[in-house]
């Protein structure tokens, strides 16, 4: 047997409030995360197919690994996946990306340009104090090996029902000197 029952929250507006409060309480622990913010919306995937991010990005994965792996440090844990599956986005979640992209209104090529999770890690912190360490040898190992990073703080904003992270875009060249997101 499977009930399912609902509840009526006199109070919805507290309980939203509570979110805000704590989301605002995580991000003044974790304090300012600086990096290049200021970017040019031109930095892009410097690729023009599917097949050439999918290979360029296989080629910017160790690198990438060694980066997030050393950026963790003592007060974080980095997560590729299990047997390091999520390290780089496969082709055929990389073709379905693009898809939508073109199904909203992007071309083809400005699709593959943007996607920004070709090859992709995740450091978790011990707590909220660790992250501004964390994304300031992030910051650092990716300035070393020629690349760029830039920080979107979601714990900073309030929006109903997302999670909140502390996200990276990190631009990489490629050996065959292209740059990857």
């Amino acid at each position: 047997e499977v009930r399912i029952e609902t509840i009526d929250c006199p109070r919805p507006q507290a309980i939203e409030k509570a979110v805000a409060d704590f989301k605002a309480e995580v991000a003044a622990s974790i304090g300012k995360v600086a990096g290049d913010n200021d970017l040019p919306e031109t930095w892009q995937n410097q690729v023009a197919s599917i097949d050439e991010l999918h290979a360029e990005a296989a080629k910017v994965a160790p690198a990438l690994k060694g980066i997030v792996t050393s950026a963790a440090g003592e007060t974080g844990q980095p997560y590729f996946g299990e047997g390091d599956k999520f390290l780089t986005k496969s082709r055929e979640s990389l073709e379905r990306k693009v898809a939508g992209l073109v199904e909203d209104g992007a071309s083809q090529a400005q699709a593959v340009a943007g996607i920004g999770d070709s090859v992709r890690g995740t450091i978790i912190a011990d707590k909220p104090e660790a992250v501004g360490s964390i994304a300031r040898n992030l910051t650092e190992q990716v300035h070393a090996a020629g690349g760029r990073v830039v920080f979107d703080n979601k714990w900073e904003k309030h929006t109903r029902g997302q999670y909140s992270a502390v996200h990276a875009d990190v631009f990489l060249p490629s050996p065959s000197g292209k740059r990857i997101k």
